[in-house]
């Protein structure tokens, strides 16, 4: 919140973090900006969103809204970090950052249908002034073992599991105060991060797909 203790007024988030989730078919607003926060930082996750979603105005990654008033002359979202994230789009979802600032897209993967708008890299700005963005990867699949498989259950979200030769593996940035082990527990590079929830060093493409593996019920010999 305030940077000193609330008064009863408005109040704003600042420093929030939001790292190593899978999301999967959350069509509606995955990450809202709303008012004058501040230093958010969001890395890591992994956003599947299928084909076939309902159309519906608000179907975006990222959408900024005005503060009620101001904070620090400010009424959006400011210095916020969006890396080594994961969007894998079959929809009509898309990325709204404008009116944002100090805004940093890095090294994130975008991958499929979406509708656009992405920060492109090395250009500086797409809608409005303050987006900066570079080492993003565009339309390369990041070989999911079973993209989409999740369902009920954490185990289930092992299809999020990349394959080993993923362009994803060690293409994400190093992100200070980043954690040590990734959604499933394993350890994360501390020079060469994954883009994505997953941090580990793939699976085999000959190895089994353990989310959909029936379990050996025969009798030995």
């Amino acid at each position: 919140c305030e940077p000193q203790n609330w008064d009863g007024g408005n109040a704003w988030n600042i420093g929030a973090t939001v790292r190593y989730n899978i999301s999967q078919d959350d069509q509606y607003r995955t990450f809202s900006l709303v008012g004058a926060i501040d230093g958010t930082r969001i890395y890591n996750n992994t956003i599947y969103c299928r084909e076939n979603l309902s159309k519906n105005s608000n179907n975006t990654f990222f959408q900024y809204s005005k503060g009620t008033s101001k904070f620090n002359g400010r009424q959006y979202a400011d210095d916020t970090l969006i890396a080594n994230n994961i969007f894998y789009v079959d929809s009509n979802q898309y990325f709204d950052l404008s009116k944002t600032t100090n805004t940093v897209f890095d090294n994130n993967l975008v991958f499929g249908k979406y509708a656009g708008n992405a920060p492109q890299n090395d250009v500086g700005q797409t809608v409005d002034d303050g987006i900066s963005a570079s080492g993003n990867i565009f339309g390369e699949n990041p070989l999911f073992i079973n993209a989409g498989g999740a369902s009920e259950g954490l185990e289930s979200c092992e299809a999020y599991i990349l394959y080993d030769d993923s362009p994803a593996i060690g293409a994400g940035k190093v992100i200070d105060g980043a954690c040590d082990t990734d959604f499933f527990g394993n350890r994360v590079s501390a020079e060469s991060p994954n883009i994505g929830a997953y941090g580990g060093a793939g699976m085999s493409s000959g190895e089994p797909d353990t989310t959909t593996a029936e379990p050996d019920t025969t009798s030995p010999d």
